[in-house]
């Protein structure tokens, strides 16, 4: 007759002699079995031969899952047990939509921004490109007996000849154009720091050809040229005339064009310049910004190289999309753009027939549709502006047609006064990081596991080792 121990609750009657079970040894060891094989010589996983129930009851007692104990005590009331398995059962739910969702944060690559301000002792100052609205000197025109010419230029759109092919647009614009001193307002002051304000003249000014015809930038290039002072009475102050006399009679908007910009950035005049009305004092005020972007998978920033252009910028990488895009389709390129050795310059009748017919790349939309691939720069500086204008007073109006030899009403509708400068020393830092990295996923995790199971990472080891010895004790049944 078999005897079972009062205080042994897990000894097992009938079938299985001298099985014994304990909390804190995994070993179940059937006696006779183990004798007759140390017997036979013969050495054996003594496991393989334990039924499945009694393999899996051993391991929920030993693996680290709280609860799961209580919900196989014996020693318990089936209702009591059934609790406990409802509570296990709910706090696996709950671990694995945890971990579910956590691995959907991971994947969708968060980023956060941070934004900060910092203030300098001095900063470097931006190019500024000037663009006179009227884009020929009729007079200039008039001399060289091309004004029918001017007027195929856009926007005028005058349908061209055949016999417009030998027209070079670099070389028209330049006779054409407006010098400098044609254009000089007889003041240009240059103030980077408190108390000292030198002069500028023609030659802090550099020509370029732009798509609003001959331009002038002040601070092009490598100059490296900084500010040490705030405020309006600092910075570039110029003094223009617009020379309505001299304008076409399709040009509808008097003035310049101006636009502040990094030295080695396209200008881009026509499409992101600010309009200076003529008659008044216009104050631009600027604020240097820089941001830190965040590459794939976080973001869509991009740096590299240009063949064109000297730097990445979104702006330079459009401009070198359309440029190739126009070299490709029309076999020639636009006169704004860099030169290509051993392609020719479009003339008018290129633009009527073929460019004008092409896309041209002003926006995210049209880029995309030539595959351009213009994303922001990884790291780039740009420049927020604030604009402020106010009429000139009819005594600077006086005073000014009495030095020049012109009309107050002249001085009114002619005279430009602008002023570009830092409204404060500092500049605005945007930083883009990864803000659910892989190390707090793995922390997500292990509080998954924790918080109602009382899981480690371990005891996923645990399971995984357990799936695999029951693999093994499964295959090692069918082959013995």
């Amino acid at each position: 007759m078999n005897h079972v121990e009062d205080n042994d609750p897990f000894a097992v009657q009938e079938n299985v002699k001298y099985v014994t079970f304990t909390r804190t040894s995994s070993t179940v060891l059937d006696t006779s079995q183990e004798k007759q094989n140390h017997g036979n010589g013969k050495k054996t996983d003594t496991n393989a031969n334990l039924p499945l129930s009694i393999y899996l009851t051993n391991f929920a007692n030993e693996v680290s899952i709280l609860g799961l104990k209580q919900a196989i005590n014996p020693k318990f009331s089936l209702f009591r047990r059934f609790i406990w398995g409802l509570c296990v059962m709910g706090g696996m739910i709950c671990m694995f939509y945890h971990i579910y969702n956590r691995f959907a944060t991971f994947a969708g690559n968060p980023v956060s921004v941070n934004i900060a301000v910092h203030h300098k002792d001095s900063l470097q100052f931006p190019t500024v490109t000037i663009c006179n609205n009227n884009v020929f000197n009729a007079s200039s025109l008039s001399a060289n007996n091309e004004s029918g010419v001017a007027y195929m230029y856009p926007p005028h759109r005058l349908t061209p000849t055949p016999f417009a092919s030998s027209v070079n647009w670099t070389d028209f614009h330049i006779r054409n154009g407006y010098e400098f001193e044609n254009i000089y307002g007889g003041f240009c002051a240059w103030g980077a720091s408190s108390g000292s304000v030198s002069t500028c003249s023609a030659a802090n000014f550099t020509p370029v050809v732009t798509e609003m015809g001959l331009c002038y930038q002040f601070n092009w290039g490598d100059t490296n040229l900084k500010t040490w002072v705030e405020g309006s009475s600092n910075g570039l102050t110029l003094h223009l005339w617009t020379a309505q006399e001299e304008a076409l009679s399709s040009v509808f908007t008097a003035g310049y064009t101006v636009r502040v910009h990094n030295p080695h950035e396209f200008p881009e005049i026509r499409s992101r310049g600010l309009l200076v009305a003529p008659g008044a004092t216009t104050q631009l005020s600027i604020k240097q910004a820089r941001a830190q972007n965040l590459p794939s998978p976080y973001g869509n920033c991009r740096d590299g190289s240009l063949t064109y252009f000297r730097e990445y910028s979104k702006v330079n990488c459009m401009a070198e999309c359309n440029h190739k895009n126009i070299m490709q389709k029309c076999g020639c390129r636009l006169h704004y753009y860099p030169p290509v050795a051993g392609t020719r310059e479009c003339s008018p009748y290129d633009v009527y027939t073929c460019v004008g017919q092409q896309l041209v790349i002003d926006s995210d939309e049209k880029a995309a549709a030539l595959n351009c691939d213009c994303s922001e720069p990884c790291s780039g500086v740009s420049y927020q502006h604030g604009v402020t204008h106010s009429r000139i007073s009819d005594s600077y109006a006086n005073y000014s047609a009495t030095i020049t030899g012109k009309s107050p009403e002249y001085v009114k509708s002619n005279y430009v006064i602008l002023k570009v400068y830092y409204s404060d020393l500092s500049y605005q830092e945007t930083i883009q990081s990864a803000s659910y990295p892989f190390l707090t996923l793995l922390a997500d995790i292990g509080g998954a596991l924790g918080l109602v199971l009382g899981m480690t990472m371990m005891t996923l080891v645990e399971v995984v080792d357990f799936c695999f010895q029951l693999c093994w004790l499964q295959f090692y049944k069918r082959k013995t």
